[in-house]
């Protein structure tokens, strides 16, 4: 806050000298601080974020970059994401890899928990893993992604489902993915170089595609993904992860 240590000139420019709380003495403009548009001499750090979290592609890199890929937003030098707010330990968890200070949000108005920061360098980091403004139709994993479990497993956990046999009345377990021709294809690919081969096809959904798995071959996949404790997951997949593939 300003403390205010001189009577405002008269006049149509009214200046006055305050105080900052951090012991600074300047000039201010008088109505900027008595309306609270000016609180401080600018000593006040912006908030933090791990510039670096997305600089090299490991697990945890990976894993954020195929959920930013699926339910993330990007605009020039702002980062986003917003999930339903039921998945909000999933923002938490998020704010917890990029070490962020900005605060976690919750509109009941439309059922979102969110975070996001500015950061240049972070945006031009998600250019290597194929994430740029305006991707939901046109979004295309690069080499340093597809052949990444963990970059799959965020990318389910963000636009795809898992069900367990018994859940909506399925008698086998399913695994689905949505999104781009791109995203899709490269997905099929990644199960069919690194788990077994498959007979599922690619279908048009709306304005996107979905690639949908279900029986012995699901569950090989969701094994694959979510296998062997990984670190980031969202809950809830991870819980019917756990009943369809007994997955630990």
């Amino acid at each position: 806050s300003l403390e205010v240590l001189s009577v405002p000139k008269e006049g149509s420019n009214m200046r006055v000298i305050a105080r900052c709380e951090c012991g600074s003495e300047k000039e201010y403009d008088y109505q900027s601080v008595k309306r609270g548009m000016s609180t401080n001499c600018g000593c006040k750090r912006k908030k933090y974020v791990d510039e670096k979290c997305f600089e090299k592609a490991n697990e945890e890199s990976l894993y954020w970059a195929g959920f930013l890929a699926a339910d993330g937003n990007v605009h020039k030098d702002r980062v986003a994401l917003a999930i339903l707010k039921p998945d909000v330990e999933h923002v938490k968890k998020f704010i917890e890899f990029t070490k962020s200070e900005h605060q976690l949000q919750i509109c009941d108005k439309t059922n979102k928990a969110s975070v996001s920061f500015h950061s240049s360098k972070i945006s031009e980091d998600l250019l290597k893993f194929g994430i740029t403004p305006r991707k939901s139709l046109t979004y295309c994993p690069t080499d340093v992604c597809v052949n990444s479990r963990d970059f799959w497993r965020g990318m389910v956990d963000g636009d795809g489902s898992i069900f367990a046999p018994g859940h909506k009345g399925y008698k086998h377990s399913q695994i689905r993915l949505y999104g781009s021709i791109e995203s899709v294809s490269a997905f099929k690919k990644y199960i069919e170089d690194n788990v077994c081969a498959t007979k599922s096809s690619i279908h048009k959904h709306y304005s996107i595609f979905r690639f949908n798995v279900s029986g012995v071959v699901a569950n090989k996949i969701i094994e694959n993904l979510y296998g062997g404790n990984p670190k980031y997951a969202l809950n809830r997949k991870y819980e019917s992860a756990k009943i369809a593939a007994n997955v630990h």
